[in-house]
């Protein structure tokens, strides 16, 4: 049975926010193909990257990229005042979609994927209802269609409000079925 893989994407393992597709976002090296590298520092490539330790955290704004060839990126995490005088914590997020998948139709991006985590490895969840906001835009839905080879970049609204002691982003997908994918996270300045 087909898992979903990234943070935020429709039938297919992927999802923004959480991607759902097996190839949850586009490759980066297609559509930007990398610069003339310098022999004494080798890209590593698409094994070695996978092979990286599963408790890695990288800076925020940094591109995973997925074996599968879609690729996620936690761009910003912010506190912000609603219309209505209420706080809620707002997490920007890129989610890019790989190849098609055979045995799928199409493919979406998922919140549900999304969470942050405190100093005491709380996990606070994208929230599953909001209203509007004039100081984020677009905010992403629970799901979002994206077309094979595309991208969404948007906000997903949390959880969390000013007393989240925000420490970390965590992407974590249980449905990934690209190994070495299932859970990315990013530091908080």
């Amino acid at each position: 049975m087909p898992k979903r893989l990234l943070a935020t994407f429709v039938a297919v393992p992927i999802a923004l926010a959480g991607c759902s597709t097996p190839a949850d976002s586009a490759n980066d090296s297609v559509n930007n193909p990398p610069a003339a590298q310098d022999t004494a520092a080798p890209t590593p490539t698409t094994e070695e990257a996978a092979a990286e330790p599963a408790n890695a955290i990288h800076p925020l704004g940094e591109t995973v990229n997925t074996p599968g060839g879609s690729s996620v990126t936690a761009y910003d995490y912010r506190v912000i005042t609603t219309p209505g005088d209420d706080q809620e914590g707002v997490l920007e997020v890129k989610v890019c979609v790989g190849d098609p998948v055979e045995g799928y139709g199409g493919s979406s991006v998922l919140t549900e994927f999304w969470s942050i985590e405190d100093a005491e490895d709380r996990r606070f969840e994208a929230a599953s209802s909001y209203g509007e906001n004039d100081e984020v835009a677009p905010i992403l839905s629970y799901e979002s269609n994206v077309a094979w080879n595309d991208c969404i970049r948007g906000w997903i609204v949390m959880d969390t409000d000013d007393s989240t002691d925000a420490q970390t982003i965590r992407y974590f997908n249980s449905m990934a079925e690209e190994p070495g994918i299932e859970e990315i996270r990013w530091e908080l300045p």
